[in-house]
């Protein structure tokens, strides 16, 4: 589980009170959420989808784990994610027509 929301986690007390409500938690972010939001918020909402490349702990680890190659945990996060989207636009995910709201 992924925790997505309007708050960048600097507090351990924050982080253990998420990991309190949902013991499955293994990570929090705040792009996600941001972009949801507005999608959600347009007069004429789009389609939206989120693909999360999770490259780094987020914690006092981060700047050790980023300094490991050049970044290179970074790169194949982010390699991983664009291969995930090519293969479900190869698939035809995106081609079934939006459902009108009820």
């Amino acid at each position: 589980h992924v925790a997505s929301g309007p708050l960048v986690v600097t507090s351990k007390e924050f982080v253990h009170w998420i990991r309190d409500g949902d013991r499955a938690c293994l990570a929090v972010e705040m792009e996600a959420a941001g972009v949801l939001i507005a999608a959600h918020l347009a007069s004429e909402p789009p389609r939206a989808m989120v693909i999360r490349g999770v490259s780094d702990f987020g914690d006092e680890r981060k700047s050790q784990l980023d300094a490991l190659r050049g970044g290179a945990f970074r790169q194949l996060a982010m390699a991983n994610a664009t291969s995930f989207l090519w293969a479900m636009i190869e698939a035809g995910s995106f081609l079934a027509p939006r459902h009108a709201s009820p």
